[in-house]
């Protein structure tokens, strides 16, 4: 598991799990909850968590960026 943690998707995961926390409990602390739909709710969700996410899986798929391993 410290191996996955430690790649581009273990990387990318961390990101997305730490915004989706803050996004609760800045939902949660804003009682806000019952003004969001669960749809609305889950899509701003998992638009932010694709946000954070995509910048680290980009640097991963560029070979000139030798943070993951990959050279060109």
């Amino acid at each position: 598991m410290g191996e996955f943690l430690a790649g581009p998707f273990g990387s990318a995961l961390r990101v997305a799990v730490g915004f989706v926390l803050a996004a609760v409990l800045g939902i949660v602390q804003a009682g806000s909850v019952a003004e969001l739909g669960a749809l609305d709710w889950w899509q701003a969700t998992l638009a932010g968590a694709l946000g954070v996410a995509l910048p680290i899986l980009i640097a991963w798929m560029n070979p000139q960026d030798p943070r993951f391993g990959r050279t060109g």
